[in-house]
């Protein structure tokens, strides 16, 4: 059985199968020594595509044993259409000993039905031009092992549906070069279990609407440089720095 090209362990086969209509030769025209030199098709034995439609195609379509399915391999030279087109009936493997390098001058669309696995043994570098949209219909996981840095040069905006929680081990730094500002519709609690220090450059303003509790388990200081002031209503204490201290109100009762 002649073959487009054979070698010791090497080549091309294709076995004729049931059905199929081959060409037969004869070594040296001995008849016991028949080969087939090729195969050629008839009324019913037809092509994988009908003519004169299909002219332009170059295809190799195999035929599952027993079976409807197939692969296929087809060049389409059609001007304007040319295309390369890969069909396989199950699966589909690949495999590159050293370097594979694709090139898309266009646009690339990849759709997979049911689960997908990328495995890199060393680096991986992903780099988009303008755009990028990444969508999660349910969970997200993502584990860093060592170091993760994120530079984001304008604008990041962040919306959580229902809760956001984060954990840090040791240290955690926030560096805000110009505003901050944090709007909490409910309750805020703040729980420091050693030290709290706070510097303000210039002002703080604290507004309350009802209450305001300051609880300290030993001893409260309160210290101004210039000038320290307590109100309420139309009663009013003043300490200066030079120890001057004014008091006003519409009664002043004292009690010992």
């Amino acid at each position: 059985m002649a073959q487009a090209w054979a070698g010791t362990g090497f080549g091309n086969l294709a076995i004729p199968r049931v059905g199929q209509e081959v060409i037969v030769d004869f070594l040296n025209g001995d008849p016991d020594q028949p080969i087939i030199m090729g195969r050629t098709y008839h009324h019913e034995n037809r092509t994988p595509g009908s003519l004169p439609g299909t002219k332009t195609q170059m295809t190799i379509r195999s035929k599952t044993y027993k079976g409807s399915g197939f692969n296929e391999l087809k060049f389409d030279d059609a001007t304007g259409k040319e295309q390369v087109y890969i069909h396989a009936q199950k699966n589909m493997n690949t495999e590159v000993l050293n370097n594979r390098t694709t090139d898309v001058i266009n646009n690339h669309a990849e759709t997979i039905g049911n689960n997908q696995m990328i495995a890199v043994t060393n680096n991986q570098i992903q780099t988009v031009g303008v755009n990028q949209i990444e969508t999660v219909g349910s969970n997200q996981i993502i584990k860093v092992g060592s170091v993760q840095v994120e530079t984001i040069g304008l604008v990041r905006a962040l919306t959580v549906g229902v809760a956001y929680q984060t954990t840090v081990g040791g240290i955690m730094n926030t560096s805000v070069a110009l505003m901050q500002s944090s709007q909490i519709g409910l309750h805020k609690s703040l729980r420091v279990g050693l030290g709290y220090d706070v510097k303000v450059g210039n002002n703080v303003t604290f507004t309350v609407g009802k209450t305001k509790k300051d609880d300290t388990g030993q001893t409260a200081i309160y210290s101004a440089g210039e000038h320290l002031e307590l109100c309420c209503g139309k009663a009013r204490l003043v300490l200066t720095k030079d120890g001057q201290i004014f008091l006003n109100g519409t009664k002043n009762s004292f009690a010992g």
